[in-house]
């Protein structure tokens, strides 16, 4: 059976009066993430903003389109996702993989991409060149 832990108060400190309660902490980590609706709906307004730039000849909303796939797919974090270059694409031919320089902790590693970022991926070089 586990029994309820005890508030001990040490010499030298005081309770601090929480009179005001009007900061409410609803995340105690911190940090916030974005819900499945959020994601498609983010996914579908840079994929329809790049559609249109494409057909105006502009290139901003084609880039962000590339980064949001490439975030949102595979989870890469900023730093990682700032890092990767063409070279670190492996899209052949039975190949479905991205590989990750210098991520958190200085590790690289190989992160599987799905067949649809694969094919974007592809597409957006062909594209860029």
């Amino acid at each position: 059976m586990e029994t309820a832990g005890k508030v001990v108060q040490f010499p030298g400190t005081r309770q601090k009066n929480n009179r005001d309660k009007s900061h409410k902490i609803t995340n105690t980590d911190g940090i916030k993430y974005y819900t499945d609706q959020q994601i498609r709906l983010l996914r579908r307004n840079v994929r329809d903003q790049a559609v249109l730039d494409i057909e105006r000849n502009q290139l901003t909303a084609v880039r962000e389109w590339m980064a949001i796939d490439l975030l949102t797919c595979t989870g890469l974090r900023v730093a990682e996702a700032a890092n990767v270059r063409c070279g670190d694409i492996k899209a052949g031919y039975g190949e479905s993989a991205l590989f990750v320089r210098d991520g958190k902790g200085s590790r690289s590693r190989t992160v599987q991409i799905p067949d649809s970022l694969k094919k974007h991926l592809k597409h957006y070089i062909t594209w860029k060149a």
